[in-house]
């Protein structure tokens, strides 16, 4: 029987014990309910690591687990240190989630389940977290591991930006081009904001948006709209003097990801824009496609720049960072057929 304490993690066995014959095998794990708010004691810069990098998800409703465990702890992810798995639901995690194995010499998967429903969970300095960079994927995005040790690569040389394969460009009213732009395909029109389903972040940044002051007002508009958190994210990051960084492709991919439904993987979204063999498995929706969605954001758009003394119109980028020819980020792992029947 699952065994919940508040202020430690839930404590339940990571090595398979079957006997089976079979080596030894992680499972997913701790389960982790805080009681405390994460920003009384949020880490020292000197106390996180900048060798390796955290990939955080926040997690909810149904799910094939052990594909989405599996797709997060791929082989090619070397330098990353554990995925942290948000819980915002309000019963416990799934029996078949905590049963999931990971591979021999993965990382070490934790979930903290979460008190309320909240766009700003994901936001937040939680006390496991031990890098100093913070990969934040939306639960219907993803990525082959190339890809995050590429971006790695480019937020240690960028460590106060918000690093990622997702742009848009905002203009000065708060509006943006009618076609959403899920990932990178060119220089034109240019971008001005890198969106945080996909994006790699400094834990300070969390912090700062998670815990002072300033940030109060943007977290609580947040939570009452459901909406702008990416918004509120970039503009803090612009507001530490700091401009987005674009990565890209050196093949950028077809304008509009609809007209490239069969492609077997790459920088994919499994959402609304997504292919739809694999929006079928995920059975995912996007709040994108919510009545109201884009009035909200340009009104969250104004209040958030106004309130943070930032100019309207924000420098538009047109300088996109690609791997040397010889990688490509456009290889995912072969699934092996019995992660994805299940088994």
């Amino acid at each position: 029987m699952l065994r919940i304490e508040h202020t430690e993690p839930i404590q339940k066995s990571e090595v398979n014990k079957a006997g089976n014959g079979k080596k030894d095998m992680k499972k997913v794990g701790p389960l982790y309910m805080p009681r405390k708010d994460p920003c009384t004691h949020p880490k020292t810069p000197s106390a996180l690591s900048k060798t390796k990098y955290t990939l955080l998800m926040l997690i909810h409703g149904k799910c094939k687990w052990k594909q989405l465990v599996y797709d997060l702890t791929l082989e090619s992810m070397k330098r990353l240190d554990q995925v942290v798995l948000l819980w915002n639901n309000d019963w416990l995690p799934p029996k078949e989630l905590l049963e999931v194995r990971i591979r021999e010499g993965g990382p070490r998967v934790v979930i903290i389940k979460m008190a309320h429903n909240s766009m700003n969970n994901r936001f937040m300095p939680w006390s496991p977290i031990r890098t100093a960079a913070v990969y934040i994927l939306d639960m219907d995005i993803r990525l082959p591991g190339e890809a995050l040790e590429f971006a790695f690569d480019n937020w240690l040389q960028h460590q106060g930006s918000i690093v990622g394969y997702a742009y848009r460009r905002f203009y000065a009213n708060g509006t943006y081009p009618d076609r959403a732009r899920a990932r990178i395909f060119g220089p034109d029109p240019g971008y001005n904001f890198v969106l945080t389903g996909s994006a790699m972040m400094s834990y300070e940044l969390l912090r700062q948006y998670a815990c002072e002051d300033k940030t109060k007002l943007i977290r609580e508009m947040v939570d009452e709209m459901f909406n702008g958190d990416d918004i509120a994210m970039n503009m803090i990051s612009r507001y530490n003097g700091h401009r987005p960084i674009a990565l890209t492709r050196n093949s950028p991919e077809l304008e509009d990801p609809r007209d490239d439904q069969n492609k077997t993987g790459c920088l994919y979204d499994l959402g609304v824009n997504g292919r739809a063999g694999r929006r079928k498995i995920f059975k995912s929706k996007s709040i994108s496609t919510r009545t109201g969605h884009a009035m909200k954001r340009q009104d969250m758009f104004m209040k958030f720049a106004d309130h943070l003394g930032l100019s309207h119109d924000m420098s538009i980028h047109q300088d996109f960072y690609q791997p040397l020819p010889d990688v490509d980020l456009c290889t995912c792992a072969t699934i092996p057929p019995a992660v994805m029947r299940g088994k």
